[in-house]
């Protein structure tokens, strides 16, 4: 591990960021605070070779592929330009948020029933800068979290790091009649309430949240 450079939170990190850190040799900073890093030369070797051949991320290896990569087993790690965090790897773009447009998603709507979905909740801003105020429990993480939710899988956690959306959860519902049931369901999906559609106790939700 380099020490030189201060392991940096994976959450911060592009998939190019994090690649070049771990080959070379740089830890990154995992859930729990815990760091992650390749001690092993080969191991890092091999990491730089799926680096530079994307296409096999999601194909079978041929021969000639596994080939390559015994080729490339006892040979020097790929030496990267690593830059203190007050230092910028590359140059930041700016991208300008267009429109979004959400289904049934997390504090944006009331869940309905499971055929009756709420209207699709659609935002266009028109300003550079665009201001939200409103109580808690309004909707103005959600706003936020729809776009990282679409962006990368995770959520935004005041005071945690992000979590993934789809992690599910037991939540309890509250009948009329005093009787309450227990179901999972998942982070990304609007909460029900007693209007909502009568499941057997232990059922899960039904999740059709997109964004």
């Amino acid at each position: 591990m380099n020490e030189n450079f201060p392991a940096r939170d994976i959450h911060l990190l592009t998939i190019d960021s994090l690649l070049a850190d771990l080959v070379g040799g740089r830890a990154v900073t995992v859930a729990a605070g815990n760091k992650f890093s390749i001690g092993s030369d080969d191991a890092r070797v091999i990491l730089d070779w799926y680096r530079r051949n994307r296409g096999m991320w999601a194909s079978k290896l041929s021969t000639d592929d596994i080939e390559a990569i015994v080729d490339v087993i006892g040979t020097t790690p790929a030496a990267f330009e690593l830059v203190p965090d007050h230092e910028p790897a590359h140059t930041i773009k700016v991208l300008r948020l267009v429109k979004i447009v959400a289904h049934r998603f997390a504090g944006l709507h009331a869940y309905g029933r499971s055929l009756e979905p709420p209207d699709t909740f659609t935002f266009e801003p028109s300003k550079a800068v665009t201001l939200f105020e409103g109580a808690n429990g309004s909707g103005k993480t959600s706003i936020a979290n729809a776009i990282v939710w679409c962006l990368t899988g995770h959520l935004i956690r005041s005071q945690r790091p992000p979590e993934e959306g789809p992690t599910e959860f037991s939540c309890e519902i509250d009948h009329n009649g005093g009787e309450t049931t227990t179901h999972s369901m998942s982070s990304v999906t609007p909460m029900p309430d007693k209007t909502a559609d009568r499941l057997a106790d232990g059922a899960a939700i039904p999740a059709d949240s997109w964004v």
